[in-house]
């Protein structure tokens, strides 16, 4: 179950525009987890060629996930906020564009960088895209000071987009990240023995253990078609994870709101 409120406001000069919007988001599931997280965006024109964005979004969480009924702690209850700003330039045919984000919480720290180009060619029917991602993130754990792990990310991504006629456009992208350092859960124990869980009887229980560098390659394809009255589309994406140098395991899905059930 989930509800999403949005206001949207303009402010309009004559040469340059100002938009903010707001967005409350809610989220419950059959976990006992809820979400409240309400976002504040601002996005207006500093020139004709230069944009600027900012946004500010505030996550509060509660909830005893799988993670921690396996360790027997009680409920969590904890509250993330991110910010970010982001600058664009575009002449028409060239577009380059920066984004900077920081988020806390009291047991994460999370900084991260984007910076993209792209630019048109053969009288705008053929667009070449690069971007370069690269993040620093600090794991701590509740009720441990000296726990701090940190990972490294970066990556890159190379993207051409070719409209074929007035209908149809072609995607073709890749995409390459290394992620370097700590990437298993603070909180997801192993039992060994008993019934399996830590809440039982189980003689050992020792934390979850995941390989320090994975490399994850990412090839997609798209084609989008329009008519008069419809627009239709087809994507396939393949993904690969490449653990510590060998061995292969599927990109797992993110659920917003579920921070404590996938590596970090």
């Amino acid at each position: 179950m989930f509800a999403l409120l949005i206001v949207d406001g303009c402010a309009a000069a004559r040469e340059r525009e100002v938009r903010a919007a707001s967005t409350v988001y809610v989220r419950t599931d059959t976990d006992d987890t809820t979400v409240v997280s309400p976002t504040v965006n601002v996005s207006g024109q500093a020139t004709d060629k230069v944009a600027l964005a900012a946004g500010y979004t505030v996550d509060a969480w509660t909830g005893a996930s799988v993670d921690v009924v396996t360790a027997a702690t009680a409920a969590i209850h904890e509250r993330r906020q991110e910010g970010q700003v982001g600058l664009t330039y575009d002449n028409g045919t060239t577009r380059m564009n920066s984004r900077y984000r920081v988020s806390y919480e009291h047991d994460y720290e999370s900084h991260g960088l984007v910076l993209g180009a792209s630019r048109d060619f053969a009288r705008h029917n053929t667009t070449v895209s690069a971007n370069l991602m690269g993040s620093r993130d600090l794991a701590g754990r509740s009720g441990d000071p000296g726990f701090a792990e940190l990972m490294i990310s970066g990556g890159g991504r190379l993207g051409l987009s070719q409209v074929i006629d007035a209908r149809t456009v072609i995607d073709v992208a890749w995409e390459t990240m290394v992620l370097s350092g700590y990437q298993a859960s603070p909180y997801r124990w192993v039992a060994v023995g008993g019934l399996g869980t830590c809440a039982s009887d189980a003689p050992f229980c020792v934390p979850e253990q995941v390989p320090e560098l994975r490399v994850r390659n990412a090839a997609r394809r798209g084609c989008a078609t329009r008519s008069a009255s419809a627009r239709r589309s087809a994507s396939t994406t393949a993904t690969t994870w490449t653990r510590g140098g060998s061995g292969r395991t599927p990109s797992s899905r993110a659920c917003r709101g579920c921070r404590r059930t996938r590596p970090r």
